[in-house]
């Protein structure tokens, strides 16, 4: 019943052999799932930088266009001044020409 197996330099059973050869096997099986477990990891660590690369882009989308509009309003709020300071000018020099033409005329 007990038979020696030689080979690592000893005397050895078969059951001992059988044990180590379990342990092998337990052992390649862990390192198997170990390496499922970090590929799926890598996986998702992938997948929630892409993720967030595109939500990246997507608020500096947002941004531009906000910026955008935040400049357009405001070079449109400055042309409104501007034609404001311009028609308040213009009635101001045509109010002032008017006085000096009747100056003029009475004298």
């Amino acid at each position: 019943m007990l038979q020696a197996v030689s080979g690592t330099g000893g005397m050895m059973s078969a059951d001992m052999q059988r044990e180590r050869e379990r342990r092998a096997w337990e052992e390649e099986q862990d390192r198997a799932l170990a390496d499922e477990e970090a590929a799926a990891r890598r996986l998702k660590q992938k997948e929630e930088l892409l993720s967030l690369g595109k939500q990246t882009q997507e608020e500096r989308q947002r941004a531009e266009a906000l910026k955008a509009r935040k400049e357009e309003a405001t070079r449109s709020r400055r042309e409104d001044l501007k034609n404001k300071f311009l028609r308040k000018q213009l009635v101001k020099k045509m109010g002032n020409g008017e006085k000096g033409t009747t100056k003029a005329k009475k004298s």
